[in-house]
């Protein structure tokens, strides 16, 4: 279910600059650390929309974000017993919604690929814990995710050893692989 937010709001112009800091170390931040009105959580984002004015000595500021709330039950949890579901698996969210922000998050790893840097570890971490919950859909490319785990499990390792380059590498294999998947039951 999607949470909006809206603030509206005039600022100083010397404030301006603490408030966009605020805002991208929001975006940057872990799921759920940061306590403040401009908590955003990247991953979540469905839309963002952020204005500026000037307005005599600041500027009039509206900033407008829906983010999808998270889904506090693993997607596909099977344990019989251990709650009221029977052991069936838990309810997946729709793919769509989970293909697009699993788009943007690639997006951001392969921006950092072409900066030869390594991304943040809460992009990265939200990117492979979407790739796990793909990997719950049947009928969605079932023959390819032991290779698309596999390559996950290999542009971690890339990201553990701190090395840009591998990372680099292992993300084109990612993209390689994700490719031939669409091509063929896209």
């Amino acid at each position: 279910m999607p949470k909006e937010t809206k603030i509206e709001r005039w600022i100083p112009r010397d404030e301006l600059p603490a408030l966009l800091h605020r805002l991208a170390d929001s975006l940057a931040a872990p799921a759920g650390t940061t306590e403040t009105e401009l908590a955003v959580d990247a991953r979540m984002l469905r839309r963002f929309d952020l204005g500026l004015k000037p307005s005599g000595e600041g500027f009039s500021l509206k900033l407008k974000v829906k983010q999808d709330l998270p889904d506090e039950t693993p997607a596909v949890e099977v344990v019989a017993g251990a709650d009221d579901t029977g052991g069936r698996p838990a309810p997946l969210e729709k793919y769509e919604r989970l293909k697009k922000r699993m788009d943007g998050s690639f997006a951001a790893l392969i921006a950092a690929a072409r900066r030869r840097t390594l991304p943040a570890e809460s992009l990265l971490d939200g990117f492979l814990a979407d790739s796990e919950r793909m990997l719950a859909y049947p009928g969605k490319g079932d023959a390819q995710y032991g290779d698309y785990r596999q390559a996950c499990e290999a542009l971690l390792e890339a990201f553990q050893a701190q090395d840009p380059e591998r990372f680099a590498m292992r993300l084109q294999t990612l993209d390689a692989l994700k490719q031939r998947c669409h091509d063929r039951y896209a």
